[in-house]
């Protein structure tokens, strides 16, 4: 009985995930920028620096798309990539100054639909929720990436009176 739990839990996490992309997908950003650069900016965000292989597992894509993400973005002067010191083959990839604004924007533009999708939770089952999920993703993502920032810190607070980030 209890892999048929855990199959329903990771369901429910799956298509968790899905309410939220679908919330952000529908929000307009800069001209050229879609939700998938977004996506992208926001993990150089919160990981950055990060070697490519590792941003790719973040993104869940091959490689060879981080290369193509790598091209777009750094040609609007939002990242930058750096050859390894102690090995070549290792690329490291970060955010620049313009980079941090656009994810400043988009950040402040998302606040809303990301409040929608969660906006029947109180706001302790989502302090609740949040501390789950960290318990669950953070051993991964520190296992790629290192120690995480946290999110909420990238959002100015004027724009989040009485609400809690997730």
């Amino acid at each position: 009985m209890q892999q048929a739990s855990d199959f329903d839990l990771g369901y429910l996490l799956v298509l968790a995930g899905r309410v939220v992309q679908h919330a952000t997908d529908q929000v307009p950003f800069e001209e050229g920028l879609g939700s998938a650069d977004v996506n992208a900016l926001y993990e150089l965000h919160v990981h950055g620096p990060i070697v490519a292989g590792a941003f790719a597992q973040l993104l869940n894509v091959r490689q060879s798309t981080v290369s193509a993400i790598a091209d777009r973005l750094e040609s609007r002067g939002w990242m930058s990539r750096t050859r390894d010191t102690t090995d070549r083959r290792m690329v490291w990839l970060a955010l620049t100054p313009a980079g941090e604004q656009v994810v400043q924007r988009a950040a402040v533009r998302m606040l809303p639909a990301v409040q929608d999708v969660f906006g029947g939770l109180t706001p302790g089952a989502a302090v609740a929720l949040r501390a789950l999920l960290a318990e669950f993703v953070d051993p991964w993502l520190a296992q790629r990436t290192g120690p995480r920032i946290d999110p909420a810190a990238m959002v100015p607070q004027q724009h989040l009176p009485g609400t809690v980030l997730v």
